[in-house]
């Protein structure tokens, strides 16, 4: 009788049921099988009960497949370029975000250059003008020609090399010291942050 409960089991369409624990009823002459939500529906004296896993024991790791196929290369991003020169001036202590408020108000989406910027760009705007403050971006390098108490000079990526509090007019909120600027042919200097010039303003260009 038990191997005929047995084989009625494994035969069941385990996909009717959703439940984890599977509760069953076996009618004890005809050995018939009937699924049931609790033990308690069985029928006292006619009908044994039974319980099983409806997941099962977890079976071996299977064989690793094939590779898949390669994903397509990602896009180069569209590169920062020089879009122009403000025609406002302003000193060296308009701050950052100050800069780029006046490269905004001018060129649609842009910001305030950095020199490596101005350095990529290879469709160069023929209306340039006058001198532009311009964002460093520097390499700090050891040089033994530091002034007294400074054991650090910057050499930015335009090849000018000076103090650090020269390069930016002193986090561009000062009118102190010197700030990094550019002509309308991209000669590079240090500027008196009291000058007013122009701003160098980059946006995203064409490939």
């Amino acid at each position: 009788m038990n191997g005929k409960w047995i084989v009625l089991i494994l035969l069941f369409p385990m996909s009717s049921v959703s439940a984890e624990t599977i509760h069953g009823c076996v009618n004890q002459k005809s050995g018939k099988l009937r699924i049931v939500g609790t033990l308690g529906q069985c029928k006292d004296g006619k009908e044994a009960v039974i319980s099983w896993n409806s997941a099962g024991p977890e079976g071996p790791q299977g064989p690793q497949g094939p590779n898949g196929d390669p994903g397509e290369a990602a896009a180069d991003p569209t590169p920062v370029v020089l879009v122009g020169f403000t025609s406002q001036t302003t000193p060296g202590d308009a701050g950052a975000l100050g800069m780029t408020k006046l490269c905004a108000a001018e060129f649609t989406g842009s910001r305030f250059c950095t020199s490596k910027e101005v350095l990529l760009t290879a469709d160069v705007p023929d209306d340039l003008t006058d001198n532009a403050w311009v964002r460093p971006s520097p390499m700090p390098v050891s040089h033994s020609r530091a002034s007294p108490g400074v054991t650090t000079r910057l050499l930015d990526a335009s090849g000018v090399e000076t103090d650090p509090e020269f390069m930016t007019c002193e986090a561009w909120r000062a009118t102190t010291k010197s700030g990094l600027s550019l002509d309308s042919d991209g000669r590079f200097s240090t500027t008196s942050c009291t000058e007013s010039l122009r701003v160098s303003c980059c946006a995203e260009g064409t490939e």
